[in-house]
């Protein structure tokens, strides 16, 4: 069943070849790098592992049939929980589907004899159930991801819906006002239950996930329901089959385009800051839930009847009652205070860093990226030259989102260690570079395929020269930049000496600035490309090799003598970059920036003159 649906959904169009698998089946083999970062980006890959909304979907349509069928009670129940264990069978046992098999089964049963049931004691009992049978299941992120999930909506979805309907109903009609905070308010509960989960094993946030969810959620009953009929028919019926995956694959590639769309936004991953802070704010992001989730059930509480009964208080009572209000007033005050602390912390967080940012008129970035190197050289309005892309996908993202970066003409990953390469998916998936080019040496530990570069990259062994000149097209920003590549040795057996050395040169304002950038380059390697009569000697500015490590060398710095010193490295690094012998090789003329220090900065040319303009 599996492989037909897999043949027939590749006759479709869009982006459903890909996804239809999935979304029916939880079948994601189909899809493409791009599009699975996309899905996890957004916020919908829940969406393409069949949950426990489809396994939902699937029981409510099969017991509306079966009651419009008017079969007797028992019937029903009975065929119920046939296509509850059909299903599971049919997607595999996942944790999300077994718990919200069990979650359906429990609560049937319960239905059936008449006891009715209430959403928190079914979780509660099929967790209990669950893990009994299977107490491994207690550490699979999924199965945690999908019992958070539904607490969240259980005990926050519907005081929140309500919240929400009552403000959207006085601008929209009510129709919408009730679909729209019904959405609103079970996306929203379901990813503020999830993200402390999230983050044990991704290390950013996605902002525009609500938004994605919003949009694509609505599509999902139009592709299961439908689609299953479709996998279930495919083997003894693949014309019908076909003919309905031909349906379903309009709002298939639906979601595929909101998925794509949303993570083409500025922004789209937003970094988790690391250490106590990441700790501080997970805490308080716990905490204002849980309060805001108690107010809400608490604002749904029964009000008090209007007729004030005569009775006699007992003056004890009375002021233990009284001593309780004031308590409640105080608690109150707390709660207020922790729901404020924690949304300011998280703006202060993930407020935007272009806001006040780097310079409009920006020639050369340093991306701050943790330990390691990024840096871009701007080629035009919206493009650039991107040389290494750091340890950290989501901290390059944020760069070119900063940046305002639209096109990358040219990628230069000097070397394959993960300091300067491990961001390459995060960037690829941003934007495709024009070209990609990248230097490794003979250690067979760093090989090239591994590193997610892409098929069509080249290996440079040999000097290389380019222009990029959008100075015709480029009124905003014109610019020329010609790139060398002056060494790239991929005989070596040390991958820092396999560096690509890079000399740019930007003609701007009638002038020319000339930039050398070092990769990990050692010292060894530098005095023998110096003896070569390989390095101009009138550098304007120098990317310290090897965030300034002491195996760098100082005869780099002393044979060009720069103006301007970029060093790209971490915060309280271990390794104790940048070393003291060579921030004293620079000496007081040289400007020194550092994305330890500085974090994120520009450098601005003025009429022949250059400048540093630092942001954070």
């Amino acid at each position: 069943m599996r492989t037909t649906l897999r043949d027939q959904s590749a006759e479709t169009i869009a982006y459903a070849p890909e996804l239809l698998p999935g979304l029916i089946l939880g079948d994601r083999s189909q899809q493409s790098e791009h599009l699975d970062e996309a899905m996890k980006i957004s916020g919908l890959s829940h969406l393409s592992a069949v949950s426990g909304a489809h396994t939902s979907l699937i029981a409510a349509a099969a017991t509306l049939l079966f009651r419009s069928l008017r079969l007797p009670r028992s019937i029903v129940i009975a065929a119920f929980f046939c296509t509850l264990l059909l299903f599971v069978q049919i997607v595999g046992m996942q944790p999300s589907i077994i718990r919200a098999a069990t979650m359906g089964a429990i609560g049937a049963w319960a239905l059936y004899f008449g006891r009715g049931s209430q959403a928190l004691p079914v979780l509660a009992l099929s967790t209990i159930v669950i893990l009994t049978i299977s107490p491994e299941l207690v550490h699979e992120v999924g199965f945690q991801l999908s019992v958070a999930a539904t607490a969240g909506i259980v005990l926050g979805a519907q005081p929140l819906e309500r919240w929400l309907h009552r403000y959207l109903n006085k601008v929209l009609p009510d129709f919408w006002a009730s679909m729209l905070s019904s959405s609103l308010a079970i996306s929203t509960t379901a990813q503020l239950a999830c993200q402390p989960i999230l983050l044990s094993f991704i290390d950013y946030i996605s902002p525009y996930s609500l938004l994605a969810n919003l949009l694509a959620t609505p599509l999902l009953p139009l592709i299961t329901v439908p689609g299953t009929l479709a996998a279930g028919i495919s083997v003894v019926a693949p014309a019908i089959s076909q003919t309905i995956l031909h349906l379903v694959a309009i709002p298939t590639s639906g979601i595929g385009w909101v998925a794509t769309t949303v993570t083409d936004l500025p922004g789209a991953k937003l970094p988790w800051p690391d250490g106590i802070a990441g700790v501080l704010l997970i805490t308080l992001h716990w905490a204002a839930c849980a309060i805001f989730i108690v107010r809400l059930l608490r604002s749904q509480r029964r009000p008090k009847p209007p007729v004030k009964l005569d009775e006699r208080v007992p003056r004890l009572r009375r002021s233990m009652h009284s001593l309780y209000r004031q308590h409640q007033g105080v608690t109150s005050v707390v709660q207020s205070m922790i729901l404020v602390i924690a949304v300011v912390a998280h703006v202060a967080v993930f407020w935007p860093s272009n806001g006040g940012g780097v310079d409009d008129n920006w020639d050369i970035i340093g991306c701050d990226v943790g330990q390691g190197d990024m840096f871009l050289i701007r080629t035009g309005a919206a493009s650039a030259m991107v040389i290494d892309t750091g340890p950290d996908e989501a901290l390059a993202q944020r760069c070119l989102a900063d940046a305002n970066i639209e096109t990358i003409d040219a990628l230069a990953v000097t070397h394959l260690h993960a300091d300067h390469v491990g961001g390459i998916g995060g960037v690829t998936a941003r934007i495709q570079p024009a070209q990609v080019l990248y230097s490794t040496g003979a250690d067979p530990t760093y090989p090239a395929a591994e590193t997610g570069l892409p098929d069509d990259a080249q290996h440079v062994k040999e000097p290389v020269v380019q222009v990029i000149d959008h100075a015709a097209d480029q009124g905003v920003h014109s610019v020329q930049v010609r790139w060398t590549v002056l060494s790239a040795d991929s005989q070596t057996s040390n991958e820092n000496n396999a560096s690509l050395v890079l000399l740019v040169e930007i003609y701007r304002h009638g002038g020319t600035v000339k930039a050398l950038f070092t990769g990990d380059l050692e010292e060894d390697a530098a005095a023998q490309l110096i003896a070569q009569d390989l390095v101009p000697e009138d550098i304007d500015i120098l990317k310290l090799s090897h965030h300034g490590a002491q195996n760098g060398g100082t005869e780099l710095i002393q044979h060009t003598a720069p103006e301007v010193a970029m060093i790209g490295v971490g915060a309280e690094n271990s390794y104790g970059h940048p070393h003291d012998d060579i921030l004293s090789a620079l000496g007081a003329n040289v400007e020194i920036r550092r994305t330890d220090l500085d974090g994120t900065f520009s450098v601005t040319f003025e009429q022949n003159q250059t400048y540093m303009a630092v942001d954070r």
